[in-house]
């Protein structure tokens, strides 16, 4: 059986292999070709990429000022993580509010939202029937809430003239379309509210858009150039090409996390300070943050521990309570941090000194960007430790990797259940045929 991998060549003169060969020899492509990748895991690779020619093209540690000019109506910002996003939507946030102009920040945390409307100056949703000024700047909310019967009772008729800013915009519309949360109830209606907020701001004179993440592609920019509809813009594309020095990467094998486990009890016993990533966080999970705080307390009783998820950062009473706005300060009180996805995104440790390695434990109910995310948090060039699980818990569709699979698997499941429907008894065998036809007369292969 043969395996069809592929390879970029990078950028330049030639036009193909012959070429690559005559301008940088033999040993150069020999090198390349053993880079090349499966032809599905290239194919994943051509959805990650954002190919709209740049307006603002950078390579530099931190985004600085930058100008946007006043009729741009869709900003697509791509930066690597810790380049100073934040720092420059805060500035647009502030321009906004000097023309008396609202901000929406939507995201797909909670505590990602909180900690950006605290940088913003905008009150969270659960703040403005507290907050003397309730909603007279906007205010932040979990994509969750776009809708009439949230707490935030989203009407997107309110907002036209008016900025939004979607940030990790990837995660956001990944968990507005896959995310099994209280989303999954209203996603007819949430999806239907982001379609009008976005026409309704495109469409005004002065309203804008801002996507940001440090893995913005095309599939994002175009979903929502999807949802304008009549209303067509030009991205207005910025991006900074900016690589961090990284740290050694070491990744543990095994059906469980038991290695890592044992390796970060031996960097414990030398000393030092340890950050400890967790996709899981109730106690009846044993790789979860309840469960591994309790047991390294149990075998260090000296150590202070501090675990940070959705309950602790909620409880006035634990450590963690409120803590997100303040990690710089509070976490250099901890010996071990162990951190549910509460501390995904959003947050910046910029302690220097005090960190001697970040730890990951993922067993595939977070997409790849969400721990790369969250792996990212501290800025500092340490060491990252990480098992991942082999399979994911959850599939898209038929757990394909490639759209074609995907494709398939839809369109015989849309005929299966036409033909139930219809009480018809029929084979698998009849539904194949039928299947392969229709998709020959499309054009395509098919392989079942």
């Amino acid at each position: 059986m043969r395996v069809v991998r592929c390879e970029d060549l990078p950028l330049g003169a030639e036009k193909g292999v012959d070429d690559f060969i005559v301008a940088h020899g033999q040993p150069a492509f020999d090198a390349l070709y053993n880079t090349a990748v499966a032809l599905e895991l290239w194919e994943i690779k051509l959805f990650t990429l954002l190919t709209y020619p740049p307006a603002i093209a950078l390579n530099q540690r931190f985004l600085g000022q930058l100008l946007v000019p006043e009729g741009e109506k869709l900003i697509i910002l791509k930066a690597p993580k810790g380049t100073g996003k934040t720092e420059w939507l805060a500035t647009e946030v502030a321009k906004a509010h000097d023309q008396e102009r609202r901000v929406l920040i939507i995201t797909h945390r909670i505590q990602l939202g909180e900690a950006l409307c605290n940088r913003f100056g905008v009150n969270y949703v659960t703040e403005v029937r507290t907050n003397e000024t309730g909603t007279l700047l906007g205010y932040g909310v979990c994509v969750d809430s776009l809708h009439q019967e949230s707490q935030a009772r989203f009407n997107p008729n309110e907002w036209s003239n008016d900025v939004i800013i979607i940030d990790e915009c990837d995660q956001v519309f990944w968990h507005l379309l896959n995310s099994g949360t209280e989303v999954q109830k209203r996603r007819v209606s949430v999806l239907k509210n982001l379609k009008q907020l976005v026409q309704n701001v495109l469409g005004s004179s002065q309203g804008k858009i801002y996507l940001s993440s440090a893995d913005v592609s095309d599939t994002d920019v175009k979903y929502v150039l999807s949802l304008a509809g009549e209303y067509r813009v030009n991205p207005f594309v910025i991006v900074n090409n900016y690589r961090h020095v990284a740290g050694n990467c070491y990744n543990y094998s095994g059906s469980n996390p038991k290695n890592l486990i044992a390796a970060l009890d031996k960097a414990i016993a030398k000393g030092g300070h340890h950050l400890l990533c967790c996709s899981a966080q109730k106690a009846k999970s044993k790789w979860g943050t309840q469960a591994l705080e309790e047991r390294f307390r149990r075998k260090y009783p000296h150590l202070r521990i501090l675990r940070i998820d959705s309950e602790s950062v909620a409880d006035p009473s634990h450590a963690a309570f409120g803590c997100i706005a303040h990690l710089n300060e509070i976490l250099t009180q901890y010996d071990l941090v162990i951190a549910s996805p509460s501390l995904e995104t959003g947050v910046s440790i910029d302690i220097r000194g005090h960190f001697d390695g970040v730890w990951g434990i993922f067993q595939g109910v977070q997409p790849v960007n969400s721990v790369r995310q969250m792996l990212a948090r501290v800025r500092e060039t340490v060491d990252r430790h990480i098992w991942v699980r082999e399979w994911g818990m959850s599939v898209v569709g038929n757990g394909s990797t490639s759209i074609g699979g995907l494709l398939r698997n839809t369109l015989l499941h849309r005929l299966t259940l036409r033909y139930c429907r219809r009480r018809t008894m029929m084979t698998t065998a009849m539904l194949t045929r039928i299947f392969s036809q229709s998709h020959c007369r499309l054009g395509a292969s098919v392989v079942l």
